[in-house]
Order: structure tokens, then sequence, then C-alpha cells
């Protein structure tokens, strides 16, 4: 987490870095609480980040669906492999609902149950952008 802090900061100052891939780096939520903080800022570029076999809950993914509220640059992120269940997917999808940029959202091997279903249906009725899911 430490580490994510230092990265971030040196990302808030480069404007030509748009694909970031973090799977496999035992991030946390202390630590998506940071790159959260960076991608909602307005001079962000990534397009692409992946976050796939870290160790984020359901309060590291309220982090990032609150950045997505204010994002308009990523139109990738992969969340695979984490430990998020209902109710931080809840929080994901009325996000994404609302966000004028994300092409492509993978959910994939996390704890969602039948319970997520419904804020899924409402998003994808108001989300234009959104054509490739993976829940698998």
């Amino acid at each position: 987490d430490e580490t994510m802090h230092i990265l971030m900061g040196g990302l808030q100052q480069n404007t030509s870095v748009t694909s970031l891939q973090l799977a496999c780096n035992k991030i946390s939520d202390i630590g998506v609480r940071r790159l959260a903080q960076c991608i909602s800022k307005k001079e962000n570029t990534l397009k692409v980040l992946s976050l796939s076999d870290n160790q984020i809950n359901n309060e590291g993914i309220q982090y990032i669906a609150s950045a997505l509220s204010a994002n308009q640059s990523l139109t990738r992120l992969d969340v695979s492999l984490n430990n998020i269940g209902d109710q931080g997917t809840i929080q994901l999808f009325d996000s994404i609902a609302v966000n004028q940029s994300l092409q492509y959202l993978n959910v994939s091997c996390n704890q969602i149950t039948q319970a997520s279903v419904a804020a899924l249906v409402a998003c994808l009725k108001r989300n234009k952008t959104l054509n490739e899911l993976n829940l698998s």
C-alpha cells in the first residue's frame, strides 16, 4: 500500500500513461483508496485499469465506484478475482449506470450473488457505453 501511494503520486503527474496493469500485487482497500483519488481527477488519462487478483473487498470497490462517477476517461476496468461481495458490487453498478466512458467491465470470480441482479439491470438500462461485461 505504501508502494501504491508512491506510484499514484507519480501517475498524477503523468499525462501519457493510458493503461495500468496492477494484477496480482496484493493491493488492499487502502491502496485502492489512493488509486481512486488519482482516477477521479479531471486530468487523469487512464483508459485501461486492471486490478485483477488482488485483495480488494467491498470497501475498496466503493472507492473505485465513487471515482467512476467522476471519471470520464476509463474505458476498461478489470476487478476480477478479488473479494468483492454484493454490497460493493451494487455500488459499483450504481456508479457505472451514470458513467459515460466505461465500455468493458470484468467482475468475474468475486462473491457476487443474485442480490446484485436488480442493480445490474438498472445499470444496463441507464448506461449507454458498456458493451462487454464479464460476470463469470
